[in-house]
């Protein structure tokens, strides 16, 4: 179980950052993993590194994730790295990704190609290691990055929450039902860190995913997070079952945006 639970996990908090803000801007953060907790009669604790990159083409935005992690479950040791890319045109239409996973005899590979139309209907096609299968998107569903912009769109205007149908590559393709709750925050002394991309405002983020068959929570775990107004997250925290992960900021910088022609 731990050997599956971690990976999964920790893929969901990594794809949920950078999380909402008022302006998503591009950028590099680097964060302290730690995880700790009971998954099948075992106990699990670790820690490890991740390093998110946040970009912004002409066409599309794209987010990188390299991540090691090393824990010790049922008195043996693992370690895990995971590497995420993923792109999504910045109309929201389309949606690439590919994971992969590798914790000790463990190999995982995830890659989703999707498309919808304005109105959310569409299709996507998820690759598992050798299995493929085709999902059928319903109205109104938004790909994970369009979900952050949205978010940002809402503290703007002074929402305080939402529920969003969201395409979850990582289950396997289901579209999850997403609740988010935004509240300011104060501004912690760990903004410091990310000083050189303007801090100004704090936020607390609480997000939990729904699977639309299961109202309990389908087994996906709740996120809670501080971000700022920048668009980087300082400290997230998740918990599915017996597992949490908690994450804190270590370095941050800007990225500059692809500069592109106008007619």
């Amino acid at each position: 179980m731990s050997r599956v639970a971690a990976p999964s996990l920790v893929l969901m908090v990594l794809v949920a950052a950078p999380a909402a803000a008022q302006s998503l801007a591009p950028h590099e953060a680097t964060y302290h993993l730690t995880i700790r907790g009971g998954a099948g009669g075992q106990q699990l604790s670790g820690g490890g590194k991740a390093t998110v990159k946040v970009e912004r083409t002409c066409t599309a935005w794209r987010l990188f994730t390299v991540m090691t992690m090393s824990f010790a479950a049922g008195g043996q040791k693992l370690s895990m790295t995971l590497r995420l890319a993923a792109v999504e045109s910045l109309d929201g239409l389309t949606y690439e990704s590919r994971t992969r996973v590798v914790a000790g005899k463990m190999r995982e590979e995830i890659k989703v190609v999707a498309k919808r139309t304005a109105d959310g209907v569409g299709t996507a096609t998820v690759t598992k290691n050798t299995g493929r299968r085709t999902v059928h998107l319903p109205k109104g569903t938004i790909f994970p990055l369009s979900h952050v912009r949205r978010t940002l769109v809402d503290i703007a205007k002074g929402q305080t929450s939402r529920s969003s149908l969201v395409f979850d590559h990582e289950s396997s393709g289901q579209v999850m039902l997403v609740s988010d709750k935004v509240a300011s925050a104060p501004v912690p002394p760990l903004s410091a860190i990310a000083a050189p991309l303007r801090v100004d405002k704090a936020y607390r983020v609480q997000s939990q995913a729904f699977s639309r068959r299961d109202s309990s929570g389908g087994g996906r775990p709740g996120l809670d997070e501080i971000v700022l107004g920048n668009g980087v997250t300082l400290i997230m925290r998740a918990k599915v079952g017996g597992l949490s992960l908690s994450g804190k900021l270590v370095s941050a910088k800007p990225l500059k945006p692809e500069t592109c022609k106008t007619n």
